[in-house]
């Protein structure tokens, strides 16, 4: 696999973490996302159970990426614990269920803060929106915004949502220059997510 190095969202993610109140790094705190493939729901998708009670749809061909694979796509300490990408690595959707206590009410200003630190920690990302909105069912916390890299920009879709106490996450992210053709797959991959537990 041709893995981009695009990366500056989930170290700003990771360091955020470690700002909120925990002295652990992702690795001690973080428990398992567990994906699973649930069902092929199309010639085009199939269904991934993720963090053991919610489910997302995804592309077909996208594969979960190795643990080398991740090293090379998310250098340094905090990469995210899934990563399912396509044949070259430069869409991916990925997965990390932080064990970060947080209450569903303090969703929105989680949101509020993170975007502050993406937007000290990374002065020239460009944002398209941010809030809390309700997905199936679920508040979840999305962040809509490109970051520059060394081979290009890059678009991000962040997800934040609380299950059973514990913050976790997920994201979609492709090169800019894919934005037009991934945009609204990758608005319906980010809007696919419901839980089941």
């Amino acid at each position: 696999m041709n893995l981009k190095k695009h990366f500056y969202a989930y170290q700003l993610f990771s360091l955020l973490l470690l700002s909120c109140g925990t002295d652990k790094t992702q690795e001690e705190t973080a428990g398992p996302v567990g994906t699973n493939i649930d069902s092929i729901t199309t010639s085009k998708n199939k269904r991934l159970t993720i963090f053991g009670g919610a489910q997302i749809t995804i592309p077909i061909n996208f594969t979960a990426l190795t643990s080398e694979e991740k090293a090379k796509k998310y250098p340094g300490n905090n990469p995210p614990q899934e990563v399912y990408a396509n044949e070259d690595g430069t869409i991916s959707i990925a997965f990390t269920n932080t064990n970060m206590v947080l209450l569903e009410t303090n969703l929105e200003g989680y949101v509020k803060q993170t975007v502050e630190g993406i937007k000290q920690g990374v002065p020239d990302s460009k944002w398209h929106s941010f809030g809390v909105k309700n997905i199936n069912g679920k508040n979840i916390g999305v962040l809509a915004f490109d970051t520059p890299a060394a081979d290009g920009w890059i678009y991000n879709v962040m997800c934040f949502t609380v299950m059973n106490g514990k913050l976790i996450m997920y994201s979609f992210n492709c090169m800019v220059n894919q934005k037009v053709k991934w945009e609204n797959e990758g608005k319906e991959i980010i809007e696919s997510f419901v839980v089941v537990e």
